[in-house]
């Protein structure tokens, strides 16, 4: 919240955890109309610009969904997992924030769809194709699912209006009281909510498969002086770290390693997560991993693009002139060197053939044509001659 301190009921709600949500949802957001602006390019390639629109809408969904989901660590962040009263715009935040987060998985599904058509025509054998595909569309209708189960959680909870409080700081019961068991609604959303972090990872791996056998094929190179070889790998192993998945091992950790006391009567587990979740500044950790990821994948999309873009301008030119045509000419050129290209063989070059005995005759007659035809001239030219010194006499 945004009057420290604050009963998080399960969330964190520092203003270290909100503010880096707006950050990386700026960042993000910012990379992504970049991208769909083109990424600085003047030639754009009509059959990729549907795959760089996805890539690019990837970027802003995802972005969308980190403003949400600082709206509710700031504004609304009363949850309600503790004491069953929330607010009803924390559930439609969160409702709304997984939303987004869904549709930038859609988006990336399409690119890499894309992404592996052009694959499938670039590879001869599609077995690896065809497993990518299976893959992609097993942990995508997986991300389906843990959305599904989480929407309703949050929309059930939404619609209950005995959950809800307008306070974002509400009374808690005393440690010595019964604690009050959680809502139904309130246990779907957080089963649905992991099990879409396990799903979004597990999505990952495919993908960054598929991007790297296309930055392989297609070798675009360097991004802001960064090499795209390593990027897929780093996009796959950043979910399992310190991305995403870092929120299901501090759960679990905080399950495994007992940070309660004694006198707890819940033993500790309700407050576990969200205080070694603080502790370890896994919000920072995490947000930064999440920033690294898509800051990853815009420099590969837009690697590629750049490439597409560069390879269709080459076959489009008609004034290019290849370095063996070059070579051609130079060889054409008597007299000239061929600056160390490679001379032709001698066995190659044909020799001259002497002339036949009907061309010589044909020589010899012209010859004397020529000859017959310049007599007269001479001999008018002598007249001419001996006229004018006779009359430079008189």
């Amino acid at each position: 919240c945004l009057n420290e301190p604050c009963n998080s009921e399960g969330l964190d709600s520092s203003t270290l955890g909100w503010a880096t949500d707006f950050f990386i949802a700026g960042a993000i957001i910012t990379l992504g109309v970049f991208l769909l602006c083109g990424g600085g390019q003047q030639q754009q390639v009509k059959n990729e610009t549907a795959s760089r629109s996805s890539s690019a809408w990837a970027l802003i969904f995802m972005g969308l969904a980190y403003v949400l989901g600082g709206l509710g660590h700031s504004i609304w962040s009363n949850s309600g997992f503790d004491d069953n009263l929330g607010q009803q715009e924390y559930f439609l935040c969160w409702a709304g924030s997984f939303t987004f987060m869904t549709l930038s998985v859609w988006q990336t599904n399409r690119y890499l769809g894309q992404t592996l058509h052009t694959l499938h025509q670039m590879l001869s054998h599609e077995g690896p194709i065809r497993r990518l595909r299976r893959f992609l569309k097993i942990t995508f209708f997986l991300n389906l699912i843990a959305w599904a189960v989480t929407i309703g959680g949050y929309l059930w909870c939404a619609t209950k209006s005995d959950l809800h409080t307008d306070d974002a700081i509400d009374n808690m019961p005393e440690l010595d009281e019964p604690q009050q068991d959680r809502d139904s609604c309130l246990n779907l959303a957080v089963v649905g909510e992991f099990s879409w972090y396990i799903s979004f990872a597990l999505f990952w791996i495919p993908a960054s498969t598929c991007l790297r056998h296309m930055v392989r094929a297609k070798q675009p190179g360097r991004m802001y002086g960064l090499p795209l070889n390593w990027a897929p790998w780093l996009i796959m192993i950043i979910p399992w770290t310190f991305g995403i998945m870092l929120i299901v091992w501090v759960a679990v950790a905080s399950l495994i390693i007992d940070h309660g006391d004694d006198d707890d009567s819940n033993g500790g587990l309700v407050e576990q997560p969200v205080e070694l979740y603080s502790d370890i500044y896994a919000a920072v950790i995490y947000h930064f991993g999440m920033l690294l990821q898509y800051f990853l994948f815009h420099n590969i999309a837009l690697g590629l693009h750049r490439a597409i873009v560069a390879t269709a301008a080459d076959e489009a030119d008609p004034n290019q002139v290849s370095k063996e045509e070059v070579i051609d000419v130079e060889k054409a050129k008597p007299g000239q060197e061929n600056n160390g290209a490679d001379h032709e063989p001698p066995s190659i070059i044909e020799a001259p053939t002497a002339p036949s005995q009907e061309e010589q005759e044909e020589a010899q007659n012209s010859n004397a044509i020529v000859v017959i035809q310049q007599a007269p001239a001479a001999a008018e030219k002598k007249e001419v001659a001996a006229n004018s010194s006779a009359a430079q006499v008189f």
